[in-house]
C-alpha cells in the first residue's frame, strides 16, 4: 500500500532530518511525505477527497480555509501560524530543559500533540503527521512511541477520546490552546505507554529511559487523581492567555 510506503519514507526522514530547533519545516516535510500520491486513483480513499479538491500542491502547506470533522471545528486559518509558533517554541525549550523530570516532559509531549490536533494546520493528514511528530519528540528522549496509530481497537479508542476532548474544550474555551491535558486523554496516553513498555519487554527490547520510570505508579496516580487533573486544567484555561503557554522552565 502506498500509505505504508509513505510512512516508511517519513520515518526515514525523521531519523535523517531530526532537528528539534526547526519544527515548522519538519512538520511541513512530514505532511508532504506522508501524503505524496495519495490523491491519485486508485489509491485515494474517501478520506482524501480534500486533497483531490484542493490540489496536491497544497500538501505540506498551512491551510487557508476553515476545516471541521464531526462536531469539532478546528482553529481558524488566521490563528494557525501563531499557535504553531507558540507550541513549537515551548516544546523546544521543554525537550532541552534540565529542570524537568522525564514524566513532566512526557506530559508536555502529550500536551503538544493535543494542541497540534486542535490546530489541525493542514488540509489533510493532520493525525498521522501529529503522531509522527510525537514519535520524534519521544525518540529524542530515548523513549518508544505511544502507539496511538495501531489499527484496531486502540486506534478507534484514540479517535473517540481525542474527538470528545477537542469537542468539549472548544465548547467551553473556543479557540484557546490547551494549557494542560484533561484527565481522559492523559489517562489514555499513559495507559498506552504502559502497554507499549510491556510489549517491548516481552520481545526483549529495552529502553533504558523508559525502564527508569515507575510507570505503574504514574498510571495509578493519573487514574486516581482525575478530579484534581481536571480542576487544574479548568483553572488554567480560565486564568491564562495562549501567550502564557510559551513561558516554560
Amino acid at each position: 500500500m502506498i500509505e505504508i510506503y509513505n510512512f516508511k519514507k517519513a520515518v526515514n526522514v525523521l531519523f535523517k532530518e531530526n532537528k528539534i530547533d526547526d519544527w515548522m519545516n519538519q512538520i511541513s516535510l512530514y505532511n508532504k511525505t506522508l501524503l505524496t500520491r495519495l490523491n491519485c486513483e486508485p489509491y485515494m480513499s474517501h478520506s482524501f477527497k480534500a486533497l483531490k479538491a484542493n490540489g496536491s500542491q497544497n500538501i505540506g502547506l498551512i491551510r487557508t480555509t476553515n476545516l471541521s470533522k464531526g462536531f469539532v471545528n478546528f482553529m481558524s486559518p488566521e490563528l494557525l501560524k501563531k499557535n504553531l509558533d507558540i507550541i513549537n517554541k515551548r516544546i523546544t525549550k521543554v525537550l532541552s530543559s534540565n529542570k524537568l523530570s522525564l514524566e513532566e516532559k512526557i506530559n508536555e509531549i502529550i500536551l503538544y500533540h493535543l494542541n497540534f490536533e486542535f490546530i489541525h494546520p493542514f488540509v489533510e493528514g493532520n493525525g498521522r503527521t501529529g503522531r509522527l511528530i510525537m514519535d520524534q519528540q519521544l525518540f529524542s528522549l530515548n523513549l518508544p512511541s505511544i502507539n496511538y496509530q495501531w489499527l484496531g481497537n486502540t486506534y478507534v479508542q484514540y479517535l473517540t477520546v481525542i474527538s470528545d476532548v477537542l469537542d468539549q474544550h472548544q465548547y467551553l474555551y473556543g479557540e484557546n490552546l490547551f494549557q494542560s491535558v484533561p484527565s481522559t486523554f492523559l489517562q489514555f496516553s499513559w495507559w498506552e505507554l504502559k502497554k507499549e513498555k510491556e510489549r517491548l519487554n516481552k520481545e526483549g527490547l529495552k529502553f533504558e529511559a523508559l525502564n527508569k520510570l515507575n510507570i505503574d505508579k504514574i498510571v495509578t496516580k493519573v487514574f486516581e487523581n482525575n478530579d484534581l487533573i481536571d480542576k487544574e486544567y479548568e483553572a488554567k484555561q480560565r486564568t491564562l492567555k495562549d501567550e502564557d503557554l510559551i513561558k516554560t522552565y
